[in-house]
């Protein structure tokens, strides 16, 4: 859509015209987060992209967004792996926000950290129980765990940061009452 300026005033149009809320958003200098918020805004603009490139009228010949939006099983198909992909990818968005925030300290940090790898291994462990319909393949889940185990290592065996943000966790841990919720999410 960065490329057509044509196509994106008509999807333009039919995002308002379909009342969806957020136009698209594109991928930002901070890469890694912004790829979720604009994957997240291509999943809710798919009726808007199925109306303008089933319009002939519109004269939208590109053969790739055919065969994405003229057929509803491959709408479908594509919609869902593009969720599947932002549920691997939606907890590094918001904990880089975080992290950019002028007060994050070494336990922030490895607080989220902690809260990534939580969420990749919830998600991974309830689509082993599904067996048969298991969404991610067993290689795709592997190189999922090892990147995670990957960046862990970098964050917590960094002889630069000089263990840092473990030191700084387990001295939270050590500080904290016993009555003193440690991890506090707002719901």
């Amino acid at each position: 859509m960065g490329l057509s300026t044509y196509t994106l005033d008509w999807f333009d149009v039919a995002h308002k015209d379909l009342h969806i809320q957020h136009s698209l958003q594109s991928v930002g200098e901070t890469r890694f987060g912004t790829i979720y918020w604009s994957l997240d805004s291509a999943v809710q603009g798919i009726p808007a992209f199925t109306k303008i490139v089933s319009n002939p009228g519109l004269g939208i010949d590109n053969a790739m967004l055919h065969t994405l939006f003229d057929n509803d099983e491959d709408v479908f198909a594509f919609q869902r792996d593009l969720k599947w992909l932002g549920a691997v990818l939606m907890p590094f968005a918001p904990a880089i926000q975080c992290l950019e925030a002028k007060d994050t300290n070494p336990v922030d940090m490895y607080t989220y950290w902690l809260a990534i790898v939580a969420h990749l291994q919830d998600l991974l462990t309830k689509d082993d129980s599904l067996k048969e319909k298991s969404k991610y393949a067993i290689e795709l889940k592997e190189k999922i765990h090892a990147i995670a185990n990957s960046w862990l290592a970098q964050l917590i065996e960094n002889e630069q940061a000089l263990n840092v943000y473990l030191t700084a966790f387990n001295t939270m841990l050590h500080q904290s009452s016993p009555t003193q919720t440690l991890l506090q999410f707002p719901l």
